[in-house]
């Protein structure tokens, strides 16, 4: 006989009941940092080596660094020669070159007679520098008026150094005075001519005087170009 309430020693045990829920483990306090959702570094202390903070926080450049994101300022272009001088062609050269060597040679100022072997030097490279530009203005002025160019070298050497002349600065001048005059004249198509006089003004300096029913125009002529004076209207 077994008594009440006990079960035999060679009972199974039962299994335990499944309806039992688990109580959750609470996070311990050492929980992995990585949980966290922000990490503030904590600051070097004083004297710590500085390459300790560069993988934190990256030092401002100092006044006047230049940043590497940031592309240096393109080099401004140099200005060209505001007036390089005068480029001269392979029969300009050989002209002014001989025609400045017999120049020096006929000077006795050392200084004159040393500026025109130079101006030579430059006919033959080709390029007349700005400082030479008014010894060789001289040099075919007087070539021109003295009728030195057309008798050595013909009417083509003539017309050419008269070419040459018209491109240097006063040639340029002279030019710019002879279209004035033209324009001048210009207003005087159309209308009858009534008057035509010449009268001189000092040493080969002229004044040439045109009036028509409708103006009345004066014209400077000297070594120096055609100049237009003045323009009146009235006959």
């Amino acid at each position: 006989m077994t008594s009440r309430g006990r079960r035999p020693a060679d009972a199974p045990a039962r299994p335990p009941t499944e309806s039992r829920a688990m109580a959750p483990t609470p996070p311990r306090a050492e929980a992995d940092a990585s949980a966290s959702a922000t990490v503030t570094p904590t600051p070097p202390a004083a004297g710590a080596d500085a390459d300790a903070s560069v993988g934190v926080t990256a030092a401002s450049p100092g006044a006047g660094a230049t940043s590497a994101n940031t592309a240096a300022p393109p080099a401004e272009p140099r200005a060209p020669d505001a007036d390089p001088g005068l480029r001269l062609v392979e029969s300009e050269r050989e002209l002014v070159g001989a025609e400045a060597r017999a120049m020096a040679a006929a000077l006795q100022e050392p200084e004159r007679r040393a500026a025109f072997q130079r101006l030579a030097a430059e006919a033959d490279e080709g390029l007349i520098p700005p400082a030479l530009l008014g010894d060789l203005e001289r040099l075919l002025e007087i070539g021109l008026q003295s009728g030195r160019f057309r008798g050595r070298y013909g009417p083509g050497g003539e017309t050419a150094m008269g070419r040459l002349l018209a491109r240097t600065p006063s040639g340029s001048e002279v030019g710019r005075r002879v279209a004035a005059a033209n324009a001048a004249l210009a207003a005087l198509r159309g209308q009858r001519l009534e008057q035509l006089s010449i009268s001189p003004v000092g040493w080969a300096s002229y004044t040439l005087q045109l009036q028509t029913d409708g103006y009345t125009l004066r014209l400077r002529l000297d070594p120096s170009g055609a100049h237009a004076e003045s323009l009146e209207a009235g006959g």
